[in-house]
């Protein structure tokens, strides 16, 4: 958005950030329109004499419509059924920061359209989530 500063949209993307952490942390999915969800896929290893570790990461899951729209050929994660999905909650986040919910409305559209036009130039494309990792485009994938 115009009237904002490049810090003031990296603080925002950094909230966004921390709101899937704390989300992740409570077992919930996190679901951001337009680009996809993060969830956290869990595994039972077995180490033998009825021991058993489970072990959980987070994943990114890709929404179907913008890999399409994208061509993007990607590994697909399905959240599992018993983890609970949440929108990102603007409200929370522009209440957190003490500004008004279109400013985070607009810094995480505005974000998503730059990623979407990096990935359609054909460029290196990434977009980092403190404390989470990064979605990576290259070439397609």
């Amino acid at each position: 958005p115009p009237s904002l500063s490049v810090e003031d949209v990296l603080l925002v993307w950094q909230n966004v950030s921390q709101f899937i952490v704390r989300q992740l942390l409570q077992n919930k999915a996190v679901n951001i329109t337009g680009l996809g969800m993060f969830s956290v896929l869990k595994r039972s290893l077995d180490l033998g004499s009825d021991r058993r570790v489970y072990v959980q990461r987070p994943i990114f899951v890709l929404s179907e419509k913008f890999a399409k729209i994208h061509g993007i050929t990607y590994a697909k994660y399905t959240s599992p059924g018993e983890i609970p999905v949440v929108q990102l909650n603007l409200a929370v986040i522009s209440m957190e920061m003490g500004v008004e919910r279109d400013v985070v409305d607009a810094c995480i559209r505005e974000l998503i359209s730059t990623f979407s036009r990096t990935i359609n130039s054909r460029k290196l494309a990434f977009l980092a989530f403190k404390d989470i990792g990064q979605l990576v485009v290259k070439e397609g994938k």
